[in-house]
């Protein structure tokens, strides 16, 4: 049998998500430090706070609260300035060589969930789409389902049985891939890379540290 093609997934899997958060964070303080004159670092430093508590769910909430301004309509700019902004962003230092030999023999594929301009917006930034022959935003099928998966190795011409899948969160979407035939591979980083699922549908045929790992792995399943 021989691996085809490699679809992978984008956030914590081939750059650390917490620098887009951070990033975010910082276009939202200089956003409020000129629309209110607020002290910008003051709030940047705010919303960290806020995030390593309780997640970055009801950061901007939570931070209006506590200068008691919390109106809804701020806090949808402030989501808008969020999604909207330019990040500063970087691949892990080992994503653009690993994907360059990958390529090279293989037919590569990514997969990416949450709003679409806002992952359209971090697929420029940090300049990774000239690696993958197909590109989808699961927010167009509904999220990261079977017909995303089906969708995605129909374009790339090529069979589940022949590809592998590789992703950072283990309580997703390696389910999805496994009862499709699909090879599963955790990288274990950025912010996900400690948590531990018990679910057996969950658990991926591999787990590696890094992307330079991956060759490795496929000769592992083309010569078990």
């Amino acid at each position: 049998m021989r691996v085809e093609t490699l679809i992978f997934d984008m956030d914590n899997t081939l750059y650390d998500e917490r620098q887009y958060v951070r990033s975010g964070f910082r276009a939202v303080s200089e956003y409020m430090a000129e629309k209110f004159k607020m002290d910008k670092d003051e709030m940047f430093s705010l919303f960290l706070s806020i995030f390593s508590k309780q997640g970055r769910g009801e950061v901007f909430n939570t931070a209006l609260e506590e200068f008691d301004m919390k109106k809804e309509e701020t806090i949808q700019e402030m989501i808008s300035v969020y999604r909207n902004h330019s990040p500063t962003i970087t691949v892990f230092k080992d994503t653009n060589n690993t994907l360059s030999k990958l390529k090279q023999n293989h037919r590569l594929g990514l997969i990416t969930d949450g709003v679409k301009k806002v992952q359209e917006i971090k697929v420029e930034a940090l300049k990774i789409a000239s690696f993958f022959d197909v590109i989808t935003y699961a927010i167009d099928y509904g999220g990261k389902n079977n017909a995303v998966f089906l969708t995605t190795l129909e374009k790339l011409k090529t069979n589940p049985t022949n590809s592998v899948y590789i992703d950072d969160n283990p309580t997703k979407t390696f389910a999805i891939a496994k009862n499709l035939g699909i090879y599963t591979i955790r990288i274990r980083k950025g912010e996900n890379k400690n948590i531990v699922n018990a679910d057996e549908q969950c658990k991926p045929d591999f787990e590696i540290w890094n992307l330079e790992e991956i060759p490795g792995i496929i000769q592992h399943i083309e010569n078990p």
